[in-house]
């Protein structure tokens, strides 16, 4: 592996297989019938349930521990990269240590996991039972968890394998919704003489994961993009053509772009506003977008554009949508209590959609918080809806699977590990409401940049917690 002599091989053997195997959420098809092939080889027992997820168990002669990763990945990718993600597996590299992809999501959130769970199931020699849970659909609201049916597994503990810092074990994180605004495509002729079209865009944000880099410094590219429009509508009344940015419910945005048409006679005020708007926005954001990209010029006229209302809705729903930390838990830690997530803005064929995703430890903040976003876009003449709620796992301070991992961390690494609840959601919230006399915890690898083109896997950190895993086990 280039640079990286591994001390495990088996793991990397599987998560290159899992790799080469596309799994987009919604279409796990492939890498389902990638496991139950890997159950059948290795004489393990194998079901699927309703939902589509997959349980892979050794039978032992000890009560089962039960090993959980989900199957499914987040699928963005560069605009210059060319990539079906429905057919093509994930091209990967190696530099200085870290696991990466061309231009695309790495899918070690959560194929490492999965790697991890499969490695350790075919390594194991001691007494217990070992069923190995994975889930589908966990990247678009958590729904293999939340759908997956009753008594699909034995285990009374759970070890989840979908964290992203070496020394962190996890044992709690935030619940979450969805609230999207729904605003009917309605368009109208626009006269050819006396009009000017301009198409704008920002790109090379960093982006990330909406719970887990929520609280760093990351610009939103909806919001770059919706705050230049806001104001060039008030000054000079613009009517939209098309609009999109961002992709998924949990992922920072990191590009936007926009058609607009305008008397002509406004032309180049535009671009000067546009200079000075870029400017300013660069005094902000340069020292922690170093990538950022802004882009305006002319492009072709267009037989029709939204109606004037339809663009004041977008416009002003845009603008008044939240973006960021709501509330902090502890700032000096950098622990988030409740946030919100300015996702995405697409020209569907009937509709121009907003997606939004808003996190919390409390439930109730995250009811109060999820019904305001759905008032705004109401407001803002939307048809607007909340869903995908799942709720927060609740951390149990006194547990034995803490107790033992926590032991093991040690001895392993000769430090105490930080033990910690995360604001990103985790499946173990579904598990522990399904079964609240479940044991639960969860810990990995380190990864950075997940949800983004950017991810990447530490791969001796994930050599190290693989030794934790077994020794756990």
């Amino acid at each position: 592996m280039q640079d990286f002599q591994p001390k495990y091989a088996q793991i990397w053997k599987y998560f290159n297989e899992i790799c080469s195997t596309p799994r987009p959420s919604g279409k796990e098809e492939k890498i389902r019938e990638y496991l139950l092939d890997f159950a059948q080889k290795e004489g393990f027992i194998s079901k699927v349930d309703k939902a589509g997820n997959v349980l892979i168990t050794r039978k032992g002669e000890e009560p089962a521990i039960a090993l959980q990763a989900h199957m499914d990945m987040v699928c963005e990718k560069n605009n210059n990269v060319e990539h079906d993600f429905l057919t093509e597996g994930i091209k990967t590299y190696i530099k200085d240590g870290w696991m990466h992809a061309e231009g695309t999501t790495l899918g070690a959130d959560n194929g490492i996991g999965m790697a991890m769970i499969m490695a350790a199931m075919k390594s194991y020699t001691g007494n217990k039972t070992i069923e190995g849970i994975f889930t589908v659909e966990e990247e678009t609201g958590l729904s293999g968890a939340e759908r997956m049916e009753k008594d699909f597994f034995t285990a009374q503990t759970i070890i989840n394998l979908d964290s992203e810092e070496e020394d962190e074990l996890i044992i709690g994180c935030a619940g979450g919704c969805t609230t999207k605004a729904h605003l009917k495509k309605e368009e109208e002729d626009i006269p050819q003489a006396g009009q000017f079209y301009i198409e704008i865009s920002v790109k090379g944000l960093l982006g990330g994961h909406s719970g887990g880099d929520i609280h760093l410094a990351r610009a939103n590219a909806n919001k770059l993009i919706g705050d230049f429009l806001r104001i060039t509508n008030e000054k000079y009344g613009i009517q939209l053509c098309e609009i999109n940015g961002g992709n998924l419910h949990n992922a920072i945005p990191r590009e936007a772009s926009a058609v607009f048409v305008l008397p002509y006679a406004h032309r180049e005020h535009v671009r000067i506003d546009w200079n000075i708007y870029v400017a300013d926005m660069e005094d902000v954001w340069l020292e922690f977008e170093p990538k950022m990209r802004f882009d305006l010029g002319s492009t072709r006229p267009r037989s029709k554009a939204f109606t004037k209302a339809l663009t004041e809705k977008i416009i002003n729903s845009l603008s008044r949508a939240e973006h960021g930390i709501i509330e902090w838990e502890n700032k000096e830690l950098n622990s988030v209590k409740t946030s919100t997530n300015l996702a995405s803005i697409k020209t569907l064929e009937e509709e121009v959609l907003i997606t939004t995703s808003q996190r919390s430890f409390s439930e109730a903040d995250l009811a109060s918080l999820g019904f305001k976003t759905y008032e705004t876009f109401t407001e803002c003449g939307a048809l607007a809806e909340v869903s995908d709620a799942y709720p927060a796992w609740q951390p149990k301070y006194e547990s034995k699977i803490l107790e033992v991992t926590r032991t093991a961390y040690k001895e392993l690494m000769g430090k105490d590990p930080i033990v910690k609840c995360m604001h990103a959601g985790l499946e173990c919230g579904l598990l522990y409401k399904k079964n609240p006399m479940l044991d639960i915890i969860s810990f990995g690898p380190t990864l950075r940049g997940v949800h983004s083109p950017d991810e990447k896997l530490d791969l001796k950190s994930t050599e190290k917690i693989f030794e934790l895993l077994m020794k756990v086990l």
